[in-house]
Parts: structure tokens; sequence; C-alpha cells
């Protein structure tokens, strides 16, 4: 039992050290800056070459601060009326949703600005935006996600629909970053509600200059 106390005791002191080190990166920007401008400073450059050098690092670090949130890949949830899967279900909500990872090597804090769903031309009731800030860790995978819509009973089948989600992102107060995931959706739904695949055809700039690039999920 002490040999198990001791491992336990280390994953702990691990999980401290982790979360200290991933949090130190969200500091690498200011440090890039104060390091650019310090190394020509003890070099005896002139004063103006250091300004110009601060000034293009600033502008690379906003650079490399751009697109760290991807748009990865569409969903939508589905609750049905209670009937046995094997025969013909009515759907009474459905929920669209986003997947998003965090590319950049420090926490990123993000929120959904804006959200507009609809399926079948139904929307859902309107919900106050901008949503809360979240912190999410690098390469930490994250859903955001509008309200629910209710269908009115209608019956399982292929559907469609539309999505726009206004993400913004940044450092923590300053998330003056924007992610645009834009367009429109196809659902493949069999009579019993399983749902054989999600078809996204972007009209955002979540996909550069991929705009028209169509997204399948299985």
């Amino acid at each position: 039992m002490r040999g198990f106390a001791k491992f336990l005791d280390w994953i702990g002191r691990f999980q401290v050290v982790q979360s200290i080190i991933q949090n130190l990166w969200a500091f690498l920007p200011i440090g890039w800056l104060i390091g650019t401008g310090w190394a020509g400073y003890v070099t005896g450059q002139p004063l103006m070459w250091i300004m110009v050098a601060v000034a293009a690092s600033a502008s690379f670090v906003c650079v490399a601060l751009l697109d760290k949130i991807k748009f990865v890949i569409p969903n939508v949830g589905f609750d049905y009326i209670n009937q046995k899967a094997s025969k013909i279900r009515k759907i009474s909500y459905s929920q669209v949703m986003i997947q998003l990872r965090n590319d950049a090597h420090f926490p990123m804090s993000v929120y959904l600005e804006n959200a507009e769903t609809s399926i079948e031309a139904l929307i859902p009731p309107r919900t106050k935006y901008p949503g809360q800030a979240v912190l999410v860790g690098s390469q930490g995978i994250f859903f955001l996600m509008d309200a629910r819509i209710e269908m009115q009973n209608q019956a399982c089948r292929d559907l469609t629909g539309e999505a726009h989600f206004r993400v913004r992102y940044g450092k923590a107060g300053n998330e003056k970053y924007v992610l645009d995931v834009k367009g429109t959706l196809f659902i493949g739904m069999d009579p019993t509600g399983f749902v054989k695949g999600i078809w996204f055809n972007h009209s955002g700039n979540d996909v550069g200059s991929s705009a028209k690039a169509l997204t399948h999920m299985p």
C-alpha cells in the first residue's frame, strides 16, 4: 500500500508541474518581445534598429497566433420520442454543434460570440450571446453548441440545415482573433434514427482557401 501511495503522490506532483509549464506558455509571446529588445540593447544596436526588430517580432507573434483554433468537424445531436429503435421513429429535438482544437503550444481563451443554426428551417430559441470564455489547453479538443431546436416530432429521414458559429479566441480578456465556421449541413439518417453521416459544405473562414471543402463525419 505504501508503494501505491507513493505512486499516486508522484502522479499528483507530475500533474502540478505539467499545469505550471502549460500556463507558462501563455507568457511566451511577451517574453519573445522582451528578449528581442534586450538582445539588441546588450549588443549595442542603435535604438531605431531595436524598435524595428521588436515591431517585426510583434508582427511575427501575431501571425503565429492566427489560425491556432482549428475547426475539426460538425456534429448534430438528436433526441427521439420514446420508441423502439427497430421502428420508424420521430425526432423531438436536435442540436447543432462544432468540434474545435487548439493547435497552439499554449492555452488559449475561447468563447462563442454568436451562433445561428437551423434544421429543416426550424431554428432554436434565441440564446443570449456572447457565451462565457473558457481556457483551452494546448492540443485541447472542445465543443461549442447552439441551443436545442424543437423538431415538432418530425419523422426520422435525411435532413438539411445551416450553421454559423462566430468564435473569438486569444489571450484571456483580449480575444481579438475571429474564426467563422459557416456552411450548410446534410444529415443522412434512416427511419430508425441511425445517423449514417453528416456532410458540411463550408463557406466561412475556417478552411482558408478551400472555402467550399466538404467535411464528412461517418
